[in-house]
């Protein structure tokens, strides 16, 4: 799999976590068929000592009728970041991913109900950066997405 490392802004999370592959996708039709739901939970190949992350489904759809791109929040993780007053920030309120590449990175559906937070406004956004050709969506697994915001973030 080709890894693809998004031109992004720095401090900027909601940017960061917006940005991705390719960037001339029109605004994203309605929902799709796919083994993702919203508001399922996911555990996935996770990093070191973040063993209760998980990946919460928020929307699945589909860019410029040839991607199939699921919308998640990364929830119980580590990111140290320097915005944050405790030094570490737990969510990524948004990323876009590409199906094949999520269903490759997790690994159990979980019986487990969370509450999305911030994902209206990072989701949002991300349209914003799509629409204007600035960001797509994420060719990396889970994990290394984390590992990217978090270098962001500092």
């Amino acid at each position: 799999m080709r890894k693809t490392f998004p031109r992004c802004f720095p401090g900027l999370l909601v940017v960061v976590t917006a940005c991705g592959v390719g960037a001339s996708e029109q605004a994203e039709p309605p929902a799709v068929e796919s083994r993702f739901e919203a508001g399922q939970v996911w555990s996935y190949e996770n990093r070191e000592g973040e063993d209760q992350s998980r990946v919460l489904v928020e929307r699945v759809g589909r860019l410029a009728d040839t991607a199939t791109v699921v919308h998640i929040q990364i929830i119980r993780v580590a990111v140290a970041s320097r915005f944050q007053p405790s030094g570490v920030q737990d969510i990524i309120p948004h990323v876009a991913i590409a199906e094949d590449v999520l269903d490759a990175s997790v690994l159990e559906l979980k019986d487990e109900v969370v509450s999305p937070v911030g994902f209206a406004s990072a989701y949002g956004a991300w349209l914003q950066t799509v629409e204007s050709g600035e960001a797509s969506y994420y060719t990396m697994s889970v994990a290394e997405i984390v590992d990217l915001v978090e270098r962001a973030v500092n």
